[in-house]
């Protein structure tokens, strides 16, 4: 018995009262006091409460912190190149781009991170269907460890481009997509396939282009598939799934 009253004086005064000990009733036991959550930084909705549902908020907070900081990255990268590089088709997609990337952010601030993060995503898609119409006019793909020949993401855009119109379609009419700038995406991808310049000649992965206009056809058709993919990432946000 003293042993029993000696414990529950230490737990009391180490704030662990709330735990029950031998011999004691539920009705001496204190609540615990509740945990203080951190303050929500300035401007951006932190979730709140317990458990998977505030786990599965903070995953999607971090997914759309990423999404967003990789298409400002790519901005900056791609706005440099526009000074280089002459190209009235794809100077023409940056101020789409960015008004996507604004409402990204606005979504963001708001708290709703999964139309935040499509967004991004689809500004990063147009961002990389600009720089495959500045290599257009260059000639050449601009790769990170500098100029170099067509992948296999180039050798296969024209098939892959025909088969994202048709599925970008397809959602359009079944999800009823009131978003004015997924046609006006859609639209430019047709218009970049039907107008690519004649290709003469096959390519492979492991065989490289004949010349420009090849290159070109390639570049022009890879631009149009990352339009697509943009208008299918802000059918994804206006559905919410």
């Amino acid at each position: 018995m003293r042993k029993t009253i000696v414990l529950a004086t230490l737990l009391a005064i180490s704030g662990l009262g709330a735990i029950a000990t031998p011999g004691m009733t539920q009705s001496r036991q204190k609540p615990r006091p509740a945990t203080p959550t951190a303050p929500a930084q300035q401007g951006v909705v932190l979730p709140s409460g317990r458990g998977s549902q505030a786990s599965l908020e903070y995953r999607q907070v971090e997914r759309a912190g990423r999404d967003l900081a990789r298409a400002r990255e790519d901005s900056y990268r791609i706005s440099y190149l526009a000074s280089q590089v002459s190209s009235s088709q794809a100077n023409e997609l940056l101020p789409i781009a960015q008004q996507i990337m604004e409402r990204a952010e606005s979504n963001f601030r708001g708290g709703q991170y999964f139309e935040a993060s499509e967004q991004a995503k689809a500004a990063a898609a147009i961002y990389e269907a600009a720089e495959n119409l500045y290599e257009s006019e260059l000639g050449y793909v601009i790769g990170k460890k500098g100029p170099s020949g067509p992948s296999r993401s180039y050798i296969e855009a024209p098939q892959r481009a025909q088969e994202r119109i048709a599925r970008t379609e397809a959602e359009i009419q079944y999800y009823r997509s009131n978003d004015n700038t997924v046609r006006q995406l859609l639209d430019r991808a047709r218009s970049l396939v039907a107008n690519a310049p004649t290709s003469t000649a096959s390519a492979s992965a492991t065989s490289p282009i004949a010349n420009n206009a090849n290159f070109a056809y390639l570049a022009q058709n890879r631009a149009a598939d990352r339009l697509l993919r943009a208008a299918m990432h802000l059918i994804s946000a206006e559905r919410g799934f």
